[in-house]
């Protein structure tokens, strides 16, 4: 069982954020809910006021199995679940996490041969890979302690390259500079996103009461012979795909559908629906500027793509479905399978994602894409390191020099436009392709699959290099994390030890009050995360408070452990020093001047 990581903002849509990883994210827990082969689910939350939210995920998504819920410091639970799904590339920190979760379990355990790093199985996923968050992330996976049983998942053929691409540059980077030959690597599988077949299956009557109401939204006659044509996503020229190329197509397509030649007896006529959303007033107006300027002919309908009932509308009541991405953010589009899924015939770019997708002249067409050869950005790569450009403003920019073959796709839309019966022939291999290959049903059978290699690749893959437990590093499980007693071990006069004694303030029933008093405190209560429970708080008190003449710390700890019947962790120095640092135990400093630095 492979436990998955909840964060809110990654698994709900947010109607006035509604990305595509965010759509990705319902679906995907939607489906693991409904799909996963496991009666019961797991879940790590990032903070436990996000239960909550968890649970009611869950009840949105229908399913109301009892779950275990857990936060990062159940390392034990993590330890049970075999694997940890994130909805994203940045394993590398949660590579550190878990070492230095597990580093002292590792080492006592059998089962991880010393090793903490097979505590568990890291598993990620990419999203939007042109983000210098995500390309550091990326590059931090060669320093990180990442392993061979864990995995990266690429949602397209696309970006598993340009992922190894980044990967080969870096090490080669590393090579030269520090003289590093040996890297350990996560798996790069290639499973697509899916969706939920039965969210678009439309019977004819809903289409053709949702090919009304768009005619009547845009203020047309339905007696004429329309051709709709759907974009449905993002409305963002800079940041998903700019519109110009499908405008000008649509319009050299209307041309060449009525020209005198053509063998159409009734005018043809083209809607275009617009189903999204622009993220401010002056993207809207350089679409409306565009459209106006590009396409006069054709009509065009604006929806709001946030809301579910104009969505559904919209795949019900179109005829023909166009993206023609040339972002480099994009890495795998969800909505062309959507668009198969309601028997739509597509007309995309041949780009990243759709490659994989879209079925040349079977589900619909794929437009050629040019862009320049390697060397011809490393100025806009460069401005945005150094903030010149924002993360939008990179893409943006780096779209401008993407083109797609208008005229390609001006052809590929007139076969559609004017052809009714190959519109349907399309939708309905579409329609098959989606069912078969991108329902979710099979893609979580296909993670399941996955996270079973991974399990059988932690057990049993030999080790390349030396483990934590023989390289005695144990201590430094994240030398950028530190504990902050050892890397600031030096500020303090004295450090606590085994042999410490220490001896009670006051009398014993004046030491209850005393840290009833301090814990009531405000700026002291704040800190009891980082304690032991009450109980041991007390014992380790009541420990000291019973020599007259003082207790080492050694003994003190196996008195209160006999006493509580708990095991003895790091919190439990922790509380020593507090108790000190309330005056309510002391520690003779000519006692301990051996243990000054």
């Amino acid at each position: 069982m492979t436990a998955i990581f909840f964060h809110p903002e990654a698994y709900t849509i947010q109607t006035d954020r509604l990305m595509g990883r965010h759509a990705a994210g319902h679906g995907f827990l939607r489906a693991w809910l409904r799909y996963c082969s496991q009666p019961r689910y797991e879940a790590l939350v990032a903070k436990r006021d996000q239960v909550a939210a968890f649970k009611t995920a869950v009840k949105t998504y229908g399913r109301d199995q009892a779950s275990d819920l857990f936060d990062w410091s159940a390392s034990d639970a993590l330890k049970h679940s075999g694997g940890l799904f994130f909805p994203g590339p940045g394993i590398a920190t949660y590579a550190w996490y878990r070492r230095a979760m597990n580093t002292k379990e590792g080492l006592r355990d059998p089962d991880n041969r010393g090793d903490p790093s097979r505590a568990f199985s890291l598993i990620g996923i990419t999203h939007t890979t042109a983000s210098a968050a995500a390309m550091d992330q990326i590059c931090q996976w060669l320093s990180a302690p990442v392993e061979p049983w864990d995995a990266v998942i690429c949602t397209s053929e696309a970006v598993k390259q340009t992922l190894r691409l980044v990967l080969e540059k870096e090490s080669d980077y590393l090579r030269e500079r520090l003289g590093a030959y040996r890297f350990s690597l996560p798996r790069l599988p290639v499973i697509p996103l899916g969706v939920h077949p039965e969210d678009f299956e439309f019977d004819a009557q809903e289409r053709a009461v949702a090919r009304q109401q768009l005619l009547s939204r845009a203020g047309q006659s339905a007696d004429q012979r329309w051709t709709i044509v759907l974009y449905l996503g993002r409305l963002s020229f800079h940041a998903k795909a700019h519109p110009l190329a499908m405008y000008q197509a649509l319009q050299a397509a209307l041309m060449q559908a009525n020209r005198p030649s053509s063998k159409t007896t009734q005018r043809e006529r083209i809607l275009l629906v617009e189903c999204g959303w622009h993220a401010n007033e002056y993207i809207e107006k350089a679409f409306d500027e565009a459209a106006q300027w590009a396409m006069p002919e054709v009509s065009v309908l604006k929806m709001d793509g946030r809301d579910a009932m104009m969505r559904q509308t919209a795949w019900a009541g179109a005829d023909v479905f166009c993206s023609l991405s040339d972002n480099i953010q994009e890495t795998f589009g969800i909505t062309p399978i959507e668009a198969m899924a309601s028997s739509l015939p597509v007309v995309v770019s041949d780009w990243n994602g759709y490659k994989d997708t879209v079925r040349d002249g079977i589900d619909g067409f794929r437009v050629p894409s040019l862009m320049p050869s390697a060397g011809a950005g490393s100025d806009l790569a460069l401005r945005h390191a150094m903030d010149l450009d924002t993360y939008d403003m990179y893409c943006g920019f780096t779209s401008q020099s993407i083109a797609i073959d208008v005229q390609a796709a001006a052809q590929a839309l007139v076969k559609l436009v004017v052809d009714p019966e190959l519109r349907l022939r399309m939708g309905k291999a579409g329609q098959a392709h989606a069912r078969s290959r991108f329902a979710w049903k099979g893609i979580i059978a296909q993670y399941e699959t996955l996270f079973e290699d991974l399990r059988l690749e932690r057990l049993h893959h030999p080790r390349l290099h030396p483990s934590v437990a023989s390289s005695g590093v144990s201590e430094c499980s994240w030398p950028a994390r530190l504990d902050p007693f050892l890397s600031f071990g030096h500020y303090a006069s004295v450090r606590l030890n085994e042999t410490t004694t220490l001896k009670a303030v006051r009398p014993r029933v004046d030491l209850r009050e005393a840290l009833k008093q301090c814990q009531s405190l405000a700026m002291v209560n704040y800190a009891k995360a980082g304690l032991p429970p009450q109980t041991v708080l007390e014992a380790l008190l009541e420990g000291i408070a019973s020599s007259v003449v003082g207790v080492s710390v050694r003994n003190l700890f196996e008195q209160v452990m006999q006493k509580t019947s708990k095991p003895m962790d790091d919190s439990w120095s922790r509380a020593l020093v507090w108790l000190i640092k309330m005056d309510l135990v002391q520690f003779p400093v000519s006692d301990q001047s051996a243990q000054s630095e």
